[in-house]
């Protein structure tokens, strides 16, 4: 029986294995790889991991406290709608892209992510809030409706 040679591996084996990859060998690989990232993020679970890897990997760039679990993120999300404004959320797509993706967002932006400063919601609220609190945000709001929908602001 032959032996076989490095170059008849398949990527997959060279992965296994350690071996280094050829330039369209990586190619492949990050492709499969991306993929891969993309369907995990569409299951509860997946997008949980996904979520709590970001918050975690920002607390440390950050300095902040970090005790937030995978498990706390994912009861969340299995409640299915934004903790601020109950609308649902869509696991399809990143929040670059999807303004109902879900977000973590700290109540308090000074302090770290602790399940007592932390909520679950939609990246457009977590966007729409930045660094306010959320009595500034809804300050916003009113003054922003009354403008439209009153016919005096105060």
């Amino acid at each position: 029986m032959r032996k076989q040679s490095v170059s008849d591996l398949s990527w997959q084996t060279k992965i296994k294995r350690n071996i280094p990859l050829s330039a369209s060998e990586r190619q492949q690989y990050r492709a499969y790889y991306r993929n891969q990232k993309k369907k995990q993020r569409t299951t509860v679970h997946g997008r949980a991991a996904d979520m709590w890897n970001n918050a975690k990997n920002r607390a440390e760039r950050e300095g902040l406290d970090f005790s937030l679990t995978v498990n706390w993120v994912e009861e969340r999300l299995k409640e299915g709608k934004c903790q601020r404004t109950d609308i649902p959320f869509n696991l399809t797509t990143s929040a670059w892209t999807n303004n109902n993706a879900p977000s973590i967002d700290r109540a308090d932006n000074r302090l770290g992510y602790t399940p007592e400063n932390c909520e679950v919601v939609v990246w457009q609220f977590n966007r729409a809030k930045g660094s306010q609190t959320y009595g500034e945000l809804l300050e916003f709001a009113y003054r922003l409706l009354r403008k439209y929908f009153d016919s005096e602001v105060e």
